[in-house]
């Protein structure tokens, strides 16, 4: 009873996997009609018949059911018998020499023949399939076997006999298991009624082992994985716990036990599927995991930094993936499919969207896949993980490049902007000045000749370096100060007597860098606000120093004092833009300090980093 019972798994098994494999064999060719394409989409088509067909017949019988119609018993040996044919058509082909002719016609003219004597038993009634007919087929396909093996040349030789063989094969082991009058065997049904898939699982695995692999081996090993953990855990805690005693009692506990394992076999079938699906990638297919890929491809385009760069990187990651053999990318205007990032064509080509937030936008087209092999499922996962890496990178560089532009920007503002305060400092300073020093060279050209002469002197100087080193936006100390002992001079031919003055300036920092026009407006508030107001006078001192990696600028008056820097109009004003020039050169690094008291005098006093001028600053300054 149980042979049967057996037979009956086998067959719906074997020829169950038989209309799937034909079917996909189907599928991979159904541009058959053009081609080389063509015999094997002949072959999907003979072998669905005979395996739809068989599973009609055999199906019927092992039912218990009445026989199934002669006339589909008919139609599947008649598939089966031009199997031979269409397998020798395709090892030797139909043109060239006459014996590649002589031999194809010949598988033809044997699957003709045996057709013919199957339909004069459909047509007597008689038993299909007719058993001489078979045995004809046999002992004729031998015969072109051993043909075609001495005819075979060159590497397809061995291939296209072997494939030639697998049919021959399973008309032999049709006839061979074909009894009647005893029950089969399931060694006898496996080897009897099944041969035919060897011969599909050779082409798929010739032609088109990507498909095969992915569309049905992952399948397979998927099913097979989940019928052994259910019949696992079925035997070893099920039926235990359904009679767990000699007395063959049903335990109703049991039923709850065989429910939770069945429950716990449907939550493990994913994670099964995904294992088998990685074990098929990698070791069949040879194929990295979409996510692998995409974390390979942005370690790699990390560091290119244009987007041309980035979109050729991203079309040699797929070219090696998915062995195309031209993959390119292109700019495009707009995405026809808004909801999809992958146009195929038929599983052959692919055209994939690079997502960007902003245009332009491309795309890669993805076209001559080699050895037959179709986009598979993974594969279109594996192409919107790059897709979304590269379009990731693109807008990182230009969301960079954007920065770069901005920045560039405002430093060239800041830039016009400190400019343009130096053109008010100078035009602040001429005007006044020049008024206060030619009232002051009258008086001296009539009263000390030689002082004026001095004075002049020291005026074309002051005058000479506030048009040319101001139009730089740092010069030394040394300049600097040359700067402010000329003012002074100038100042002091004017108060005479009132104005004492002593500048400290040590050598190790003369060629500090440092703002232009840095002392000079401190000196002039010095003077203005703090001594020119009192008759007594007083003194000016402006000293620098090095304190660590700081450079300490300090003017300091002995003048009245203020109570507060914006107590006098203009003078909170001038230290509020200096602070402002000092922190867009500085940043934080920079601060300016005031200190003042009533009657005793003003200190200011500015620290900015210090940094050495170069050697083209220095020659200038002397």
């Amino acid at each position: 009873m149980l042979a049967p019972n057996l037979n009956s798994i086998i067959h719906l098994a074997g020829f169950g996997a038989g209309i799937a494999l034909y079917g996909l064999l189907a599928v991979m060719t159904r541009s058959g009609a053009r081609g080389g394409e063509r015999l094997s989409f002949a072959t999907a088509l003979l072998g669905l018949a005979w395996n739809a067909g068989a599973l009609v017949v055999f199906g019927t019988e092992d039912l218990g059911a009445a026989a199934a119609p002669a006339g589909v018993s008919f139609i599947a040996y008649s598939a089966l018998g031009f199997l031979p044919a269409v397998a020798v058509h395709a090892a030797v082909g139909y043109h060239g020499l006459g014996t590649r002719r002589l031999l194809v016609g010949a598988a033809y003219g044997l699957a003709a023949v045996a057709t013919l004597w199957q339909l004069g038993a459909l047509v007597q009634a008689a038993e299909v399939p007719a058993r001489n007919a078979m045995l004809m087929l046999t002992v004729g396909n031998l015969t072109l076997v051993a043909a075609l093996a001495l005819s075979a040349r060159g590497d397809r030789g061995p291939r296209d006999v072997s494939s030639v063989a697998l049919a021959v094969f399973a008309v032999m082991a049709l006839h061979l298991s074909h009894h009647a009058d005893a029950p089969e065997s399931w060694v006898v049904a496996v080897l009897g009624h099944h041969a035919s898939l060897p011969l599909a699982l050779a082409i798929l695995y010739q032609d088109y082992r990507f498909a095969l692999a992915d569309v049905f081996l992952k399948r397979a090993l998927t099913i097979l994985a989940v019928i052994i953990l259910a019949a696992g855990l079925l035997w070893g805690i099920g039926v235990p716990w359904i009679s767990p005693g000699p007395s063959q009692t049903v335990n109703p506990a049991g039923l709850f036990v065989v429910l939770l394992l069945w429950v716990a076999t449907a939550l493990a079938t994913p994670w099964i599927a995904a294992r088998s699906s990685d074990i098929v990638d990698r070791l069949l297919l040879r194929r990295q995991a979409p996510r692998a890929m995409a974390e390979s491809l942005a370690v790699q385009v990390s560091t290119i930094e244009t987007p041309d760069e980035v979109l050729d990187a991203g079309c040699r990651a797929v070219a090696d993936a998915l062995a195309a053999g031209r993959v390119a990318w292109r700019e495009i205007t707009e995405w026809p499919e808004r909801t999809a990032m992958i146009l195929h064509d038929r599983g052959q080509s692919a055209t994939v969207h690079i997502p960007t937030t902003t245009g332009p936008d491309w795309a890669i087209d993805v076209r001559e896949l080699a050895g037959g092999r179709r986009l598979l499922s993974g594969d279109g996962t594996m192409l919107e993980a790059a897709a979304i890496v590269l379009g990731r990178r693109i807008d990182a560089l230009r969301l960079a490049r954007e920065r770069l532009s901005r920045d560039l920007r405002e430093e060239s503002l800041l830039r016009l902007s400190s400019e343009a305060e130096l053109q008010a400092l100078r035009a602040q300073l001429n005007p006044h000045f020049l008024f206060n020093a030619l009232t002051t060279l009258g008086f001296l050209m009539t009263s000390a000749p030689a002082r004026a002469q001095e004075t002049l002197y020291s005026l074309t100087a002051l005058l000479r370096a506030v048009l040319t080193r101001t139009a730089r936006e740092q010069n030394t100390l040394h300049e600097e100060m040359s700067l402010v002992r000329d003012y002074l001079s100038i100042e002091q031919a004017r108060f005479e007597e009132r104005l004492s003055v002593h500048l400290d300036m040590p050598e190790a920092v003369a060629n500090a860098r440092v703002p232009s026009l840095l002392l000079q407006p401190l000196v002039e508030n010095a003077i203005k606000h703090g001594i020119s107001p009192i008759a007594r006078g007083g003194r000016v001192e402006v000293t620098a120093q090095l304190d660590g990696a700081q450079l300490v600028l300090a003017v300091r008056d002995t003048g009245r004092g203020i109570a507060a820097r914006d107590a006098i109009t203009g003078f909170g004003v001038g230290l509020s833009n200096l602070e402002r020039r000092l922190e867009r050169l500085y940043g934080s690094e920079a601060t300016l300090t005031f200190e003042s008291v009533p009657d005793q005098g003003t200190t200011v006093v500015v620290r900015l980093p210090f940094r050495a001028a170069g050697p083209e600053a220095l020659r200038a300054a002397s």
